[in-house]
């Protein structure tokens, strides 16, 4: 049986990067979330049931190019002559946030506020432990390029809402021929 290195080596940036944010997260006030999932298939996330927190990560997408974060691509045969494959991924983090009550009476400001200050926590332990994971994958030569791109808002969407880091990686494309 052939090992697909290219996958071995997608699969061990992608989880690591995640499992360095969810180690972050565990030393915030918030703790660590109590579902992680450092890889999950497709694009969509399911988390309107993130009770205690959810931590997820998808790919959102792959090329190969000769000058990375190009946004463009090529297909894979014609990848012989190409240097890069980079990788885009996409880290979420969610919490039980609060919402209306029974009565249809709105949370107090200061419940608003205190969540408040653990999503901001969260954003900044995510975006600084996959920083930190990607510098280090950098100066030992395992990659060629990062780059963090935009954190954005998630939710609220059953009493959950958090943030989605997006990061990608540039490693050397290694010809499968």
């Amino acid at each position: 049986m052939l090992v697909d290195l290219t996958a071995i080596e997608t699969l061990t940036i992608v989880t690591g990067g995640g499992q360095a944010a969810v180690d972050a997260l565990g030393d915030t006030p918030a703790g660590e979330p109590k579902r992680t999932c450092l890889l999950v298939p497709g694009i969509d996330v399911a988390w309107d049931e993130c009770a205690c927190g959810q931590f997820a990560q998808v790919i959102v997408g792959e090329y190969l190019t000769n000058s990375p974060f190009d946004g463009g691509g090529t297909s894979v045969a014609d990848s012989c002559g190409l240097s890069y494959r980079v990788i885009s991924v996409a880290s979420s983090i969610v919490r039980c946030i609060p919402t209306m009550d029974g009565n249809g009476h709105p949370p107090s400001c200061a419940r608003l506020l205190n969540a408040g200050v653990i999503d901001v926590v969260d954003r900044t332990a995510v975006r600084l432990a996959i920083l930190c994971f990607l510098e280090n994958l950098l100066d030992a030569g395992r990659i060629e390029f990062y780059q963090l791109g935009q954190q954005t808002p998630l939710g609220e969407l059953g009493g959950c809402a958090g943030s989605v880091l997006t990061w990608s990686v540039a490693v050397a494309n290694k010809c499968p021929c």
